[in-house]
């Protein structure tokens, strides 16, 4: 729930509300949106990036891809890199200070280098 305009929290708090003083002088798109690297909609390939993540067989890994239906090779590749980007950051953020995240990445980017391409 968002809180109340005024208290901490609220939408007017936020620094990337439209209207906001820190992106008041942004240029505004031709559809009247301003440009923010951050607010990008997720994709099927961020959400397909699990299936290297989170299922620990190839079988089960192929299993999951074939239930999934029809995806274009592209949008499997591009899973594919997102699930190695969140395994690399899984990882070296998890050498620092958290060893169970380190596990995550190290599985991970073991998982995509066995497969399924």
């Amino acid at each position: 729930m968002i809180p109340e305009r005024g208290k901490p929290g609220a939408r007017s708090d936020w620094p990337l509300e439209t209207g906001h003083d820190c992106i008041k002088d942004q240029p505004r798109t031709a559809n009247g949106q301003r440009p923010t690297a951050n607010r990008q909609p997720p994709t099927a390939a961020t959400d397909l990036a699990a299936i290297w993540m989170l299922l620990p067989s190839l079988g089960s890994r192929e299993r999951a891809m074939a239930e999934y239906g029809p995806v274009l090779r592209a949008t499997w590749l591009r899973a594919r890199g997102w699930a190695t980007l969140f395994g690399v950051l899984l990882l070296d953020n998890g050498l620092a200070d958290n060893p169970r995240q380190a596990k995550m990445g190290e599985l991970t980017l073991h998982r995509i280098a066995k497969g399924p391409y």
